[in-house]
């Protein structure tokens, strides 16, 4: 049995997020018959925040005429915000899953603005990055150990640089050529480019999975500009999730928590959803699920959605996330030469990976740290076979990584590391989704084809993963729940 100040999250069902559970005058999910009938005009399947915003949206004019079903226990989706245990519903939060909001998603300001919501602008520190035997604060240092790397030598930040020959290559207009990616980057940049692209960039999952050259390419060029402030929701991430489930509780919308749908079936007008607990007749079906989640539900509607071209196009990044909770803040003692404190740390020489350190002021007095972000296929294996216990094996670990980057790297201050108090590991099968290695698909295509998956039924998809040109948490989500509004509801949002 673990003791109570370590105590290691394996399941979503262990935690509600204080704030994020519905209230009971809006849960129907505790108690009553089996196989009761339920009548909905429009049923979302999924409380993430891509189902919150499009249950708030329809609940401003239908009310009660929109049921909500979510499977856990509490809403949010991949927005999962946890205190420091045993305690975990209690603030201040750390997120599992999205953490800021990045200066240039204007559609998540403009939400932020409209729920009251307070975004800090705090002041950040330096990067830390290790790769082939060498720790450096600036990645321009590592060139001389990328021989043959070909780059404009008066220019610094040769990572952007070679991001833009991706782009601005006239390989890009034949990217559909390429088997993959990876192929595209070694032909226009060249192997050596390929793994200094690899070992700088912290999102490591993208230069590994097979994926689509032009989806990639696609999305990289919208994603470069969206850069470089970091914005902090105070109360978390989490803070959207209570903001917009207060907005749905009030609107009268019906809020079903722990109460997954299994099957989706029927036809235009008259479709019939089944859930443990009660049989639901909708007129319009929503599915705000991502397909690790969509591919448990059955039913002849889901079945037809799952077999279709776009959806079988899509594929799932598996991350893994441990946070710890410290005696004190044990990092505010890392300093550079200069003076600057050490908000990220990035290693291709451990499975941690990439460490990220709290700036935020509101997060600060949690002296807790996001030890472990990886999107690495393999050492999404190895935390994963750790995680099955005993923890000491897992923290023990999970110390070696931090003391591999902190302790002793000669460019900032040695620091002695203490055991953390708590740990908590979560993994996400499916984190964001891309388009998939020889899909002759667009993102753009995937994007219209989630307003009416299957033609003449009113069935739509609301999902990051169903806007791949945006794959960044929850600003994609939102983006795809305006466009199914405004294309099937008749709405006039501003965002898409």
């Amino acid at each position: 049995m673990l003791s109570e100040h370590r105590l290691i999250v394996l399941s979503l069902a262990l935690f509600v997020q204080a704030g994020c559970k519905s209230t009971d005058a809006t849960v129907e999910s505790d108690g009553g018959p089996s196989n009761i009938t339920t009548v909905c005009d429009v049923a979302i399947v999924g409380g993430g925040v891509g189902g919150l915003h499009t249950a708030m949206r329809l609940g401003a004019k239908s009310g009660s005429k929109v049921c909500l079903f979510e499977k856990e226990e509490r809403l949010g989706g991949r927005i999962y915000d946890i205190g420091k245990p045993p305690n975990p519903a209690a603030a201040p939060f750390l997120g599992n899953g999205g953490r800021r909001v990045m200066d240039g998603q204007s559609v998540v300001f403009n939400l932020a603005k409209e729920l009251g919501i307070q975004l800090d602008e705090p002041k950040t520190g330096s990067d830390l990055v290790f790769a082939r035997g060498k720790f450096a604060t600036n990645k321009d240092d590592f060139l001389p150990l990328y021989p043959g790397l070909t780059y404009d030598h008066t220019k610094p930040d040769v990572e952007s640089q070679l991001l833009q020959q991706l782009l601005s290559s006239p390989e890009r207009a034949h990217a559909d050529k390429y088997p993959d990616f990876k192929s595209y980057i070694h032909q226009v940049i060249g192997p050596v480019g390929y793994q200094y692209l690899h070992d700088m960039n912290r999102f490591r999952g993208d230069f590994e999975y097979p994926l689509s050259a032009r989806g990639y390419l696609d999305f990289l060029a919208e994603e470069i500009n969206v850069c470089c402030q970091t914005f902090y929701p105070v109360g978390g991430m989490s803070a959207f999730v209570r903001a917009m489930a207060a907005k749905v509780q009030a609107s009268g919308v019906r809020v079903f928590t722990s109460e997954p749908v299994t099957a989706i079936n029927g036809t235009s007008g008259v479709y019939q959803l089944t859930t443990a607990k009660r049989m639901v007749a909708a007129d319009k079906v929503i599915i705000a699920v991502p397909p690790a989640a969509f591919d448990h539900i059955g039913g002849s509607i889901a079945k037809r959605i799952q077999q279709r071209p776009e959806y079988q196009a899509l594929i799932g990044v598996r991350v893994t996330v441990i946070n710890q909770w410290f005696k004190d803040s044990w990092w505010d003692k890392v300093r550079t030469a200069d003076g600057k404190n050490i908000w990220r740390a990035y290693t291709t020489g451990h499975c941690i990976s990439y460490v990220e350190i709290p700036p935020e002021a509101y997060a600060a007095p949690m002296h807790a740290i996001r030890t472990v972000y990886n999107d690495s296929a393999a050492c999404a294996e190895f935390w994963a076979k750790l995680a099955k216990g005993p923890i000491e094996q897992l923290e023990a670990e999970l110390h070696k990584g931090l003391d591999h980057l902190f302790t002793d790297n000669h460019i900032t201050t040695p620091v002695q590391i203490p055991p953390a108090v708590a740990t908590t590991f979560w993994e996400w099968p499916d984190g964001w989704y891309w388009l998939k290695a020889g899909s002759p698909l667009t993102n753009a295509d995937i994007f219209q084809w989630a307003t009416e998956p299957l033609a003449g039924e009113d069935i739509g998809l609301v999902s990051e993963a169903y806007n791949p040109q945006r794959s960044a948490w929850t600003d994609a989500a939102y983006k795809s729940s305006i466009h199914l509004l405004n294309a099937k509801y008749a709405m006039k949002l501003s965002g898409e």
